[in-house]
């Protein structure tokens, strides 16, 4: 934006601005004024606010705040900073630049008192933080802020992922303040780094249980750990420069300079250094710590370096004395180039909902990568899915993209294997195979497909051939294991399920219900169910096409299959015999018509 450009202040933040003297719950000191911001326009203003005297943390009573106003108000919230260093380090704040961290803006009304709103919040903000209740004993514990607005960086740097749980704790409440080293490697398939093996000496004391399958075999780095049982420098704050993070380290008996000079020295085959500082938290404030969270910084290691000054100086020594004295990488004012990290745990990653944790741990055959397949692979694996086989014979053809949760970049590669390239990329802790082969296959040849069958615990069948789901009932029924059929009817707008238990096969229950809806005991039209098209009621993709298809729309698919797996994943979770439904999407007699609900079960019958 031109800083020499000076904009109209709108109307509507002259009005806030005036309602804010009006109220005069805050003194204005440096009254309002352009100030290009975030490569937008800005109106800001100075103010003291009032602090409770005396109090916990001995503040003034009077505290600086800086107030930004963006040309988007009131859409937009004001950014409210706290002015002076002794306002920081507290929970609810940006570690770097003081901003407060308020309630969230759709609490906020809508017009020129937003302001008036949002300088109460920050008053009310002050107070809390004075008297140390922003975190108060039960609420969700909230990390440090490791920001690093103030540190430019070239291009995107890739997360850290890591795995720790509450099993994993355990290993390292003995390793608290100690150091060790860390095997991590580059993703295939995501924009990340990854933990794999925790070392200490020639002990090893946690590998991350990440699929093999993510990781690229050569993109490889050894680094190191240092664990602190605390990472606050002052209040809520973490360090932020090296200086600061050392002597958070010597206050435990850890060097840092000699830990970062060995992660510095790794002979790693991509040049770059890596150093994680980690450190236990708990779940709510005050309770007890339930995982480590590692908190990664990424650097050039001394070989990067020496290439760099090729024809210069290049001796170790003297780069790492460069780099430790004055405006050096590592030296005491430099700021910690904090990387993005990120706990990659089943239990994080699918804390917003997931299937149930049974389910999540059971070995999945699907067979049939289609529409259907991939709408139902999609569901499961991110609900949490941990092993997952997929098999289907077909390349995906550009007709399938209106139907499929593939993509272009996926054409005329195999379902299967695009699937499962798409899904591990969803869900890096799954293991996720692929088998371009058609169900039915032979059984005596000991192959991968026929291990991962074997192993399997549940088979969905998704493929729509009768051969298929007749070899697959027949397999299972000599087995413990259970099976899922699934299909759509051709205008998709009846999905069937059947689910096998423990004394009845998947076939008997399929033919018990067409028994039933033949009969007319069920709320299912005969006709419609078993109604077959004629080839004039098929799509044919152009010319050329020998192979007619149905005309459903993706989105009915979509709608059928979402709630087909939230239905058989919970009965499978909970019941133990086997289970017919009929699941019916409805449409609206007129556009305007309702209420009508979209999926409905026409039918459902349990079955022992």
């Amino acid at each position: 934006m031109d800083k020499n450009h000076v904009p109209d202040l709108p109307d509507v933040v002259l009005e806030g601005y005036r309602l804010v003297l009006q109220h005069r719950i805050v003194d204005v000191v440096v009254p309002l004024a352009f100030e290009p911001y975030k490569s937008t326009a800005a109106w800001v203003f100075r103010c003291s606010a009032p602090v409770p005297v005396p109090n916990a943390e001995g503040l003034p009573g009077v505290a600086g705040l800086k107030v930004i106003v963006p040309d988007t108000f009131p859409f937009s919230p004001p950014e409210i900073f706290a002015l002076r260093e002794f306002m920081g380090g507290f929970p609810h704040q940006d570690a770097e630049t003081g901003k407060l961290c308020l309630l969230e803006d759709r609490l906020s009304p809508r017009d020129p008192s937003k302001l008036v709103c949002y300088l109460g919040w920050a008053i009310q903000w002050l107070a809390d933080a004075a008297q140390g209740k922003l975190l108060q004993p039960g609420d969700p514990y909230e990390l440090p802020d490791f920001s690093r607005k103030q540190i430019s960086s070239e291009g995107r740097e890739p997360v850290f992922a890591f795995i720790e749980t509450e099993v994993s704790l355990g290993v390292w409440i003995a390793r608290l303040n100690s150091t060790g080293i860390v095997e991590c490697s580059e993703s295939k398939l995501l924009p990340v780094i990854a933990a794999r093996r925790f070392t200490a000496g020639k002990e090893l004391l946690w590998e991350c249980p990440i699929s093999e399958d993510a990781f690229h075999p050569k993109k490889t780095y050894r680094g190191r750990w240092i664990l602190l049982a605390d990472i606050r420098w002052w209040r809520h704050r973490p360090p932020q420069t090296f200086g600061e993070l050392a002597e958070l380290c010597s206050r435990v008996g850890v060097d840092l300079q000699h830990v970062i000079r060995e992660a510095w020295q790794e002979d790693n085959d991509s040049r770059q250094g890596v150093l994680l500082v980690g450190f236990p938290v708990p779940r709510v404030v005050g309770g007890p710590d339930v995982q480590v969270h590692w908190q990664a910084l990424y650097f050039p290691t001394q070989d990067s370096d020496a290439r760099a000054r090729r024809g210069k100086q290049s001796r170790g020594k003297e780069i790492w004395k460069d780099h430790t004295q004055g405006g050096g990488r590592f030296a005491a004012g430099r700021r910690l180039p904090w990387a993005k990290s990120a706990n990659v745990s089943p239990q994080t990653l699918f804390a917003r909902g997931g299937i149930s944790s049974p389910l999540r741990s059971t070995r999945i055959a699907l067979c049939g990568c289609g529409a259907l397949g991939s709408y139902v692979a999609e569901h499961l694996v991110r609900g949490g899915l941990e092993t997952l086989d997929l098999f289907d014979p077909d390349v995906l053809e550009f007709g399938n993209l209106a139907r499929h949760t593939l993509d272009g970049s996926a054409v005329n590669f195999g379902k299967a294997g695009a699937m499962a390239f798409r899904l591990q990329q969803v869900n890096p802790c799954a293991r996720i195979s692929a088998f371009g082969i058609s169900i039915p296959f032979d059984m005596h040849k000991m192959t991968p497909e026929r291990d991962a069958i074997e192993k399997a615990e549940l088979l969905i069948d998704c493929t729509t051939s009768d051969a298929a789901f007749e070899w697959l009932d027949n397999y299972v029924g000599a087995t413990s294991k259970r099976l899922v059929m699934m299909f759509i009817d051709f205008r998709s707008h009846l999905l069937t399920i059947c689910v096998s238990g423990a004394g009845t096969s998947c076939g008997d229950v399929y033919r018990s219900l067409q028994t039933e809806i033949q009969a007319g005991g069920t709320g299912v039209d005969p006709h419609e169910y078993f109604h077959q098209p004629a080839k004039s009621e098929l799509v044919t993709d152009g010319p050329g096409c020998w192979h007619p298809t149905f005309p459903g729309a993706g989105v009915h698919i979509a709608m059928l299959a979402t709630t087909g797996v939230d239905l058989f994943t919970r009965h499978l979770a909970e019941r133990q015999g086997g289970l017919g439904v009929v699941l019916r999407r409805t449409d609206p007699p007129t556009p305007t018509s309702f209420p009508v609900p979209l999926v409905e079960i026409a039918w459902w019958k349990e079955y022992n």
